[in-house]
């Protein structure tokens, strides 16, 4: 589908002056403004992706509370050449807790430090970017029993892109397709876990 660079330049210039409508498509003669409450829904990126996860509430967070499962989770990295090295030693997840992790992907390597802001047992997990790749970063994992032995396990990012235009048109044209695809990666190897008898013993 072919995309209108006019609407691209527009939606970065709509994050800044806060408009609900480009001027240069047809149908509005004037561009509206927007309160306060509705700002931040053009400055950040939102996902949202969920999955069944075939095992306890419990069992679930323990999993995805071990940060040491997280190169398993985007592996491998011929899926999406993504890989992940820890520099120091893992700390118990907490509330106001961080942790580093270096991130290498086509070459280029990113340290990242992140800090846990909620950790409430068997039922969501957040955490946010201190410093890294993005100018933001949040990622909430929220758990909801669907039955004694089944997770629906979600994924709720937030994320905002640094370099202005540039990195706005780049999150249009192909990295929330890419973050889309390896966090769904991410729930399928998670889900694959819980269903392989060797790694996963159901208490």
């Amino acid at each position: 589908m072919a995309v209108d660079i006019r609407f691209l330049i527009w939606k970065v210039k709509a994050k800044k002056e806060r408009t609900l409508w480009p001027p240069c498509l047809p149908g509005r003669d004037e561009a509206s403004t927007i309160s306060r409450d509705h700002q931040e829904a053009f400055v950040l990126g939102h996902l949202q992706i969920s999955r069944l996860i075939p095992a306890p509430t419990s069992e679930v967070f323990r999993h995805i509370t071990e940060l040491r499962n997280l190169p398993d989770w985007l592996g491998p990295a011929s899926f999406s050449g993504l890989q992940v090295d820890f520099p120091s030693s893992l700390p118990q997840l907490k509330e106001r807790a961080e942790f580093e992790a270096v991130f290498v992907r086509f070459g280029v390597s990113v340290h990242v430090v992140a800090r846990v802001d909620e950790c409430e047992l068997n039922k969501r997990f957040a955490y946010h970017q201190v410093s890294g790749f993005f100018r933001s970063w949040s990622h909430t994992q929220v758990l909801t029993s669907h039955d004694a032995n089944t997770t629906v396990l979600t994924d709720l990012v937030d994320f905002r892109l640094p370099y202005g235009i540039f990195g706005a048109l780049a999150d249009d044209l192909f990295l929330r397709n890419d973050l889309e695809k390896i966090l769904m990666h991410r729930l399928i190897r998670i889900e694959h876990h819980f269903q392989d008898p060797h790694r996963y013993k159901p208490e």
